[in-house]
């Protein structure tokens, strides 16, 4: 049976990297030879064991060591240097110490909140983990609250481990030594990280960032002019403005834009008043009444020196105050509202000022819950007319009405009810562009923490028309609520074109981790269809790209990362799951990035291939075979006839696509409409629990059983007892699971390995990816890699290439065989060979007599067509046998050849030509045949480039028009170049082929293992000696130097019933040898059986190599 291992691959796939021993940092000193250090830092402070200073070094609260950072040389000949002055108190943010060189030059830093970054430069070991030890105090700006940090450590521009600390924060990793004083929170503090497997940028610099929360306000606009919408945090201590700007796929990391702006500010409000397309900063002071507008403007990279635009304007008892383009002019103008009166007054913008206030619309809103400025009028235009219309709502005993009065581009004309009954007990209301309908066109957005019906995170839009809002639509589910991961609801919600698609999408923020989060601005409802963590609850964070972390499956690195976990894991193909509607464009849009990444791959001729099938799941719910034509037909065209993705990439089993069906082949039976779509594929069955015990598939519609004729035809999705018998696959399972695990108390800390975490959220070992990857190996890679077999095969027509169908011998379509070749007769040599059935090579040789008795022999690798078949040539249809010996179960590619090789020199070990001529590229495993044709003995060999092996054995005499063989595979170089020996010029050497893609990675050997002892009798070897591994396919040559006798010999797997022998003919001297070679496969204790007719007469046993 041939073992395929699937993948599922749906919103997730997990990942693992084993790693070595831990290299410990202590201090900044990092004691492993590969690292070079620049310089280290410590804090130091009396409760954690440094002394601490006497003077305060803030400039006040004098007589406090507590609160003394102490001033220390190391070995490295770094000092401190303090950002902020004398005045600066020592609670203050951006009152941190930050390192520097004795020459004053300061270490890269950068702030955001209240953080630095030190940047140590240092060469990181690939699968590594690194264990950091520190000291560290930190002040905060009250005794509670926002007093708490973030430690990220960065390895180039990759974050590798995140620690927290601080007054009720969470800590991640091993925590020591804290004190805590009201102002201060000093630690040592553990922390570790693990590097990839491929550690690019990691050869550099090793980073630790240090940010702060407790940002004032936040907003999204575009700042720097690219079209896309960036996150803006206020921080009103500091009056400093960040900006994470937007990359179209997440926002980069905060950096400063403006310090010392806005400070005690009223309100703070990012709007483009200066009309260039970048939003710009604008704080408003209300104090004692004076109504001070200031604006600092958006230069691209940061925001200009700011100035006073508008003096005495909205303060008093103003109730809200709005920056808007309320004339269609370009530039966001001045409004304030006062409550009271319902009066509205705007102050137009200039360009460079806001100008004199005039009143707009006077008793509109008196005592509304809520006012908003937005665009949702026509005026006369098909979509908007680029002035904000003033909108009022009324939540009093639940009513949900909305008011609306026009902007005429000099004031707001007479208002009229647009809606009632919407939008009561709703937590915000949003102005923005979410379905793109002209430039300036807006809607309302209603986002409720908790619904009526208990659902949170829930978004509705609201679409106006020009003249009135619509029904309100469910847009999104599940975006701003509390999670595990996140256990809070966000705090701030807002709307931008983060993606830059021209249409506004959904934010929030959450404060205590400072996590920004968006869903793209389609009608994809669920936020699962983003996060599936938060959504379901899943408790397990990946290794993922060198740290613990939530992905996003459309990232290339992640993707990318993946696939090759995949392969090394020995699965073949992955099911990209779209069983819950094949249509929705952001979970299709990634199942079509990891197509093309998966392409990409592929071209790599050094990468085990992988391909991938489709479910779909439409006509599970449906129960009616149209909608499994009418879901096959979108697969087909995007799919499999789509330019972007290769049909050579996708999984074919019995000659068509393979395409899984949530829902039982019971309905698709009975269905009697047009078929000619789903006739195009294979179709195998996932259905929900499938009870093997009873055959027996729990749908939708109630229970169905099962015919045992139709087995094999169900993936699954959940089996309750365990899989039904399958010859396709051996069924990797996704998701539901419908019976409880045993469960571990075992526990692991944060530098292990990623794992799973049980029910009670403890790391539980049993889920771990290795053992994944291990059971993989046994049960496929190791146990099935290479499938022993002995069928005796003749062809009809002698002297021409006949047809040869394997299928009955358990053979695959475009699967590699080996076959052993015979030649019995004793008198005349005979022409034979194998080749791939359509191919134009003359693959053969001419076999020499049999000496009396017995048989002259050679053995090909040969491929079969997608028929399973094979062509065979034989000079004699008596005398030629073909023996199917063995079947390469794995989903690695053969190329055949018959390239003779032009070798020079006689007598020592010379470099082949460069066979990449051939097509073989560096590294690959080549398949070579040595052949003489001479009455005279002569010496033949093959091995690696640059190898010490002895690979070499003397062929005996055949006759001048007649070839004796043998045949060795070999490890090309990176030059891809292999090393003959040749004895004689009658010597020759002919490429018959190469791994495209090896089942394994190949060990050259050249050892006589020993014969059997007994006579006629199938003897344990143990090959463990030769530091063979478990469950290995070893490549083993039998060679009879007897000259008086054919013998009998083979090698066959420990517990085969096979008689699996080649019946070698007598050797023309006793220096001399006749040749056969097979693979054998070695058991779980490294021990395969021999066989030797005549245990007296000298036989060798040649281990030539091995496959794991």
């Amino acid at each position: 049976m041939r073992n395929l291992i699937v993948g599922l691959l749906g919103i997730m796939l997990t990942s693992v990297i084993g790693f070595a021993a831990p290299i410990t940092i202590v201090n900044g000193n990092f004691e492993a030879p590969a690292i070079t250090l620049v310089g280290d830092f410590t804090y130091g402070n009396s409760a954690t064991g440094w002394t601490a200073s006497g003077t305060d070094m803030w400039g006040n609260n004098p007589g406090h060591p507590e609160r003394s950072r102490v001033l220390r040389t190391n070995d490295a000949g770094w000092d401190w240097n303090f950002f902020g002055d004398s005045n600066t108190p020592y609670y203050a943010q951006g009152g941190m110490e930050v390192p520097r060189t004795p020459y004053g030059e300061q270490v890269e830093s950068s702030f955001c909140g209240n953080g630095w970054s030190q940047v140590l430069s240092a060469t990181l070991t690939a699968k590594t983990i690194y264990v950091l030890d520190y000291d560290a105090g930190f002040g905060k700006d009250s005794p509670v609250g926002n007093g708490w940090y973030r430690i990220q450590v960065f390895a180039g521009d990759v974050m590798v481990m995140e620690v927290g600390e601080g007054l009720g924060q969470g800590v991640v990793g091993a925590e020591y030594g804290q004190v805590a004083t009201a102002y201060n929170n000093w630690t040592h503090q553990r922390v570790s990280f693990t590097t990839g497997a491929t550690p690019a940028g990691l050869n550099g610099n090793l980073k630790i960032k240090i940010f702060g929360t407790g940002s004032t306000s936040r907003f999204l606009g575009d700042v720097d002019g690219d079209g896309k919408d960036d996150a803006v945090a206020y921080f009103d201590a500091t009056g400093g403005w960040y900006v994470a700007l937007s990359n179209g796929e997440n926002f980069s990391d905060g950096t400063l834009w403006k310090n010392s702006f806005g400070g005690n500010s009223t309100t703070q409000f990012l709007a483009d008043v200066t009309g260039d397309g970048k939003k710009d900063a604008v704080v408003f002071y209300n104090g004692s009444g004076q109504g001070d507008w200031y604006v600092a403007p958006s230069t691209g990279t940061g925001f200009d020196a700011y100035s006073l635009w508008k003096s005495g304007f909205g303060g008093n008892y103003a109730s809200k105050q709005f920056v808007k383009d309320v004339d269609g002019d370009g530039k966001a103008d001045s409004v304030v509202y006062y409550g009271s009166a319902g009066d509205w007054y705007a102050a137009l913008s200039t360009g460079s000022s806001f100008g004199a206030y005039s009143l707009w619309k006077g008793g509109f809103g008196q005592n509304s819950t809520d006012q908003l400025l937005a665009d949702v009028t026509n005026a006369g235009g098909t979509y908007g007319d680029n002035k904000a219309d003033a909108i009022v709502f009324y939540d009093g005993a639940g009513q949900g009405q909305w008011y609306v009065a026009p902007s005429t581009g000099t004031g707001f004309s007479a208002y009229s009810l647009w809606k009632s009954g919407v939008g009561s007990g709703s937590t915000s209301r949003i102005v923005g562009n979410v379905n793109a309908e002209g430039p300036e066109m807006e809607d309302i957005i209603l986002y409720y923490d908790g619904y009526t019906d208990g659902t949170t995170g829930r978004w509705f839009e609201l679409f106006s028309n020009c003249s009135a809002f619509l029904d309100p639509v469910d847009w999104k589910l599940g975006h701003g609520n509390g999670s595990r991961l996140l256990p809070e609801y966000c705090s701030w919600q807002g709307l931008g074109d983060v993606y830059g698609t021209g249409k506004d999408a959904p934010v929030v923020f959450y404060p205590t981790e400072g996590v920004w989060k968006a869903m793209p601005a389609d009608n994809y409802y669920m936020a699962d269809a983003l996060n599936f963590w938060d959504v379901e609850d899943i408790r397990y964070v990946p290794w993922t790209l060198g740290s613990f972390a939530q992905y996003d499956s459309g990232d290339p690195n992640v993707i990318d990362e993946h696939i090759s976990m995949i392969t090394e894991a020995g699965i073949d193909f992955v099911i990209l799951d779209y069983t819950n509607y094949i249509n929705y464009g952001y979970i299709k849009e990634r199942g079509l990035k990891f197509i093309e990444r998966l392409a990409i791959w592929n071209a790599n001729t050094q990468h085990k291939p992988l391909k991938y099938a489709v479910a779909v799941g439409w006509a599970g719910l449906t129960r009616d075979g149209a909608s499994l034509e009418w879901e096959t037909d979108v697969v087909w065209d995007d799919f499999i006839s789509n330019p972007n993705c290769p049909s050579s990439n996708y999984f074919t089993l019995d000659g068509k696509p393979l395409l899984v069906g949530f829902g039982s082949r019971i309905y698709y039976n009975s269905y009697q409409g047009d078929k000619t779509n789903t006739n195009r594929f294979t179709l195998r069955w996932a259905d929900g629990q499938i009870d093997a015990d009873t055959a027996t598939v729990y749908t939708a519609n109630g229970p169905e059983v099962i015919p045992p004729n139709e087995y094999g035809f169900y993936y699954g999705w959940a089996f309750i007892n365990g899989s039904l018998a399958n010859n396709d696959a051996m069924v990797v399972m996704p998701g539901w699971n419908y019976y409880a695990p045993a469960e571990s108390n075992d526990m692991y800390g944060s530098g292990d390995a990623e794992v799973w975490y049980n029910t009670n959220w403890e790391h539980d070992p049993n889920f771990y990816w290795n053992m994944t990857v291990t059971q993989n190996n046994n049960y496929k890679v190791v146990k099935n890699m290479y499938t022993e077999k002995f069928q005796d095969i003749t062809i009809g027509t002698a002297s021409a290439w006949t047809d040869v169908d394997l299928s009955s011998y358990g053979v695959l379509a475009n699967q590699v065989v080996e076959i052993g070749i015979r030649n019995s007769s004793t008198s005349t040599a005979r022409d034979a060979g194998v080749r791939i059935k359509g191919s134009s090579l003359a693959r053969k040789i001419v076999l020499h007599a049999a000496t009396t008795a017995g048989w002259d022999m050679t053995t090909m690798t040969v491929k079969t067509d997608a028929n399973k078949k094979i062509q065979a040539y034989a000079a004699s249809t008596a005398d030629v046998h073909f023996y199917l010996v063995g079947i390469w179960n794995i989903s690695g590619d053969y190329t055949e050849k018959y390239q003779a090789l032009t070798i020079g020199t006689t007598g020592s070990w010379v470099d082949s030509a460069d066979l990449s001529a051939y097509g073989v590229g560096a590294n690959q495993v080549v398949e070579v045949m040595a052949s003489k044709k001479a009455t005279t003995a002569y010496i033949a060999g093959i091995r690696g480039n640059g190898s010490a092996l002895d690979r070499k054995l003397t062929l005996h005499a055949s006759t001048s028009s007649a070839a004796d063989c043998l045949v060795m595979q070999a490890q090309a170089d990176a030059n891809k170049k292999i090393e003959v020996w040749k004895g004689n010029t009658s010597v020759t050497f002919t490429l018959l082929g190469y791994w495209t893609t090896a089942p394994g990675t190949y060990t050259e050997k050249f050892t006589d293992v020993g014969k059997p002892s007994s006579n006629a009798a199938w003897t344990s070897r143990s090959l463990s000696g030769q530091s063979v591994p478990a469950n290995a396919i070893c490549e083993m040559l039998i060679a009879n130097a007897s000259t008086a006798n054919s013998n009998n010999v083979g090698v066959r797997r420990t517990g085969s019933s096979l008689s699996r022998l080649f019946n070698l003919h007598k050797s023309s001297a006793s220096t001399a040898r006749d040749c056969g070679m097979m693979h054998v496969e070695a058991d779980s204790s490294s021990n395969i059986q021999q066989y030797l007719q005549n245990s007296g007469d000298t036989v060798n046993f040649y281990l030539l190599g091995y496959w794991n």
